[in-house]
């Protein structure tokens, strides 16, 4: 066993230093996202339909990038350093929210297991694990899909994104409890219309939720 963890160390090294990591912005050597370019991504924290907070505006050009590799490129490490600047711009909801963790809980938006299996990976749960690392916040993992769906991402009509979304969330039985009388932050990675996040609230609600709040990394403005 020793053997094949030194062999396996051998050939990462290899491979780091035959294909060196870059930033995926500006293409230096180093990391995935250099500390100069973190520093040039906008924060636009504010309200997106009320309830939905979002760090970043989907509009910029270096955050669709980085985000388009999160979710299709398999580059989780990209997620997570965006959920920690996320997590930063949203301190003041968590920092409340700490002091009452046993009435709040932190939801991801559930996917379809086919495409968890295809993009190897949930990236709401990516994120949530990060909120849940430096608040103490629990994960429940409350959502079940209903159905499938067509990727929000492939609607452009405002209107058929909202019927797409339309009951695609249940809570499990099993999971009632965890979330009754609690204050749920649901997250997610990118909100549009907030037709998914919103047939969630209403599946969270209809299983005893007591306020709903929803974080994500980017918005598409209005």
């Amino acid at each position: 066993m020793e053997f094949f963890s030194i062999l396996y160390r051998g050939a990462e090294k290899t491979l780091s230093f035959l294909f060196p990591r870059r930033c995926l912005i500006c293409g230096r050597d180093g990391k995935d996202l250099c500390l100069a370019c973190i520093e040039t991504l906008p924060e636009t924290y504010g309200l997106h339909s009320g309830y939905i907070h979002s760090a970043f505006s989907y509009n910029d050009k270096k955050v669709r990038k980085l985000i388009r590799f999160f979710k299709y490129r398999k580059r989780k490490e990209v997620g997570e350093i965006l959920a920690k600047m996320a997590f930063n711009a949203f301190s003041e909801d968590f920092a409340e929210a700490m002091l009452f963790k046993g009435s709040v809980a932190i939801v991801p938006i559930s996917m379809p297991k086919r495409r968890v299996y295809v993009r190897g990976y949930n990236h709401a749960e990516i994120i949530a694990g990060v909120f849940s690392k430096h608040s103490g916040l629990p994960v429940v993992q409350a959502l079940k899909r209903t159905r499938s769906g067509k990727p929000q991402a492939h609607i452009s009509s405002r209107e058929e994104r909202k019927e797409n979304a339309r009951g695609i969330f249940s809570v499990p039985d099993a999971r009632k409890k965890e979330i009754a009388g609690k204050t749920i932050f649901i997250v997610d990675d990118i909100v549009t219309t907030g037709s998914t996040i919103e047939d969630a609230s209403r599946a969270l609600k209809e299983a005893g939720a007591q306020n709903i709040l929803a974080f994500t990394l980017a918005a598409t403005p209005r």
